[in-house]
């Protein structure tokens, strides 16, 4: 479990606070996990968490480089509308971090 209580408080806002809705036209400047903006923030804070040591389970650091690795080094991703699997996924993965799972 990660003790520095600044990203964990990123991570709770960033699953919490971000709207997990769809909208049906792109939006700029609003807090909606469908924004590539959202991913980038998940992947960036997971992936320097992992570097700094503060995730330390090798089976969620391996769910952390598989998300990095789908969303923020994709083009894929990138090109694409974002889905509600996508949104999930992210779900997911900040739940299991926080310790919800």
């Amino acid at each position: 479990m990660v003790e520095n209580p600044k990203r964990i408080a990123m991570w709770e806002r960033l699953r919490d606070e971000w709207s997990d809705e769809i909208p049906e036209e792109i939006v700029h400047g609003r807090s909606f996990k469908a924004r590539k903006v959202f991913f980038a923030n998940v992947a960036l804070s997971l992936q320097l968490a992992c570097e700094k040591g503060e995730i330390a389970n090798s089976d969620v650091v391996e769910e952390v480089s598989r998300f990095i690795d789908d969303y923020a080094g994709s083009d894929e991703f990138h090109d694409r509308l974002t889905t509600d699997n996508d949104i999930a996924r992210a779900n997911d993965i900040l739940d299991e971090i926080l310790g919800r799972k």
